[in-house]
């Protein structure tokens, strides 16, 4: 009983919060996602990046980086200024913000070529539902992405797996 409610709430998660979620304004890797009936539905871009500190950014108050496209899109847009991730690698990040899940819960646990299952939505997924195009363009990181249901699709492909040992 209780994963049928976890079940739902997630998936109530991700439809309530994935116009939220995607006003996050980051920077490499994005999505972009555009409204498909006029002009009260906004256009949405979910924007990630690696390893930088939100102070990054001039509009933050970096005075040494100037970073006046990504300062519009801050200014114009949603920033989030008290977040945090689980896991501080790139894939299970990226495969977090996409499903909403926790890494141990996608499988997405460490930076070795996994996907995402194709049984757990992401939050695009419910985005196209609601008549939005989607698109991923940039560094993805997370292994068959491409092969999801996205109306545009430029991203460099996951690293192949790399083993230590004999």
């Amino acid at each position: 009983m209780s994963d049928i409610v976890d079940s739902a709430l997630r998936r109530s998660f991700l439809k309530t919060g994935a116009g939220v979620v995607a006003g996050v304004t980051l920077a490499s890797n994005s999505m972009v996602v555009q409204g498909a009936q006029g002009p009260a539905r906004p256009n949405l871009i979910f924007m990630t990046t690696d390893g930088h500190r939100p102070d990054a950014l001039s509009l933050n108050g970096n005075r040494i980086l100037q970073t006046p496209n990504f300062d519009r899109i801050g200014r114009e847009g949603v920033q989030f200024r008290n977040s945090f991730v689980c896991n501080a690698l790139c894939l299970p990040s990226r495969a977090t913000a996409l499903t909403g899940l926790h890494s141990h819960n996608t499988g997405c646990v460490d930076n070795l070529n996994r996907a995402i299952p194709t049984d757990i939505p992401m939050f695009t997924d419910f985005l196209r539902e609601a008549g939005y195009e989607v698109g991923l363009f940039g560094k993805a990181h997370v292994r068959d992405l491409g092969k999801r249901n996205w109306d545009y699709y430029s991203a460099t492909p996951a690293p192949r797996r790399t083993t230590f040992g004999p």
